[in-house]
């Protein structure tokens, strides 16, 4: 059995209006990640720091602000304190992407399911126990010059979630880019490999050309397909096959200007193709 360590990481996940991502101030203590999914960006901090940065950033920018809590869990024989510093320093120094994964178990009393889970899992992820909507968390990442790219981050999310599944009833997964280590200085080219992206996006009524012109303007890679959208979302975006991450990266932080008034908020979602192989 293992551990849970006296120690906590805050995850702030945070949607804003578009482009106003990193628009409040950085905190010292407090790690600032970009989000792909329903979120636009992720808040770290080991600190009881974001409770005070919520008052901060509330306002016209701010359109949700979803706390969670966790705490490590690690074996017996690891030291806490060397623990904690190891997971400071990758996420503050040296992490330029990162996927959060969130687990809920089957009826599996705890720690038992942990435990179990633990046994079988083949990865270098900080373990995390969640507190309220997740009963296990894991933080993994990489940087540029390891030669592990977000698409290998998110291919082994695959893999636990298949070798995994008959312990697990639902998992939540959240890619993130460091502020800090690329969009603050503009270092897209660090992001290696390739990305299989969609975006939705809800704009104002009559404003779908509008939409359209901006993308074509703001340097995304070629060949994708603009649909609409009958739903919550007015149009998609689209890539019949995967893509350069850092152009796409890049040309997305671009669009999401808040120049572009007309637009009013945007959704991009990471994928990868599933092989017929995989399910034959």
């Amino acid at each position: 059995m293992g551990l849970i360590g006296n120690w906590f990481v805050d995850l702030a996940l945070v949607r804003t209006a578009i482009g106003s991502e990193f628009r409040f101030g950085e905190e010292k203590g407090v790690y600032h990640f970009g989000v792909y999914g329903h979120f636009d960006c992720a808040l770290f901090s080991i600190h009881d720091y974001l409770r005070d940065m919520q008052r901060e950033i509330v306002g016209s920018d701010l359109r949700e602000f979803v706390l969670r809590r966790f705490f490590p869990y690690y074996p017996n024989d690891t030291n806490p304190n060397e623990y904690q510093k190891r997971f400071t320093d990758l996420v503050d120094n040296i992490w330029d992407y990162v996927v959060v994964v969130l687990v809920k178990f089957e009826n599996l009393g705890f720690p038992q399911a942990v435990d179990s889970f633990m046994k079988d899992l083949d990865t270098d992820a900080f373990v995390f126990i969640g507190s309220g909507y997740a009963d296990m968390v894991l933080i993994q990442g990489g940087h540029a010059d390891s030669g592990n790219t977000l698409s290998t981050l998110l291919t082994s999310t695959t893999q636990f979630r298949e070798t995994s599944a008959t312990k697990m009833i639902n998992t939540t997964s959240y890619p993130m880019i460091s502020y800090q280590n690329i969009y603050k200085n503009k270092a897209f080219v660090k992001l290696k490999g390739t990305v299989k992206p969609t975006i939705s996006i809800q704009c104002m009524p009559a404003c779908e050309n509008k939409v359209c012109k901006s993308i074509d303007d703001a340097g995304f890679p070629s060949d994708y397909q603009i649909n609409h959208i009958y739903g919550t979302s007015d149009l998609s975006i689209s890539w019949p096959m995967d893509i350069d991450f850092h152009k796409f990266a890049q040309a997305l932080t671009a669009w999401r200007n808040p120049a572009n008034t007309f637009v009013i908020n945007s959704v991009t979602t990471l994928q990868s193709s599933i092989r017929k192989s995989a399910y034959n």
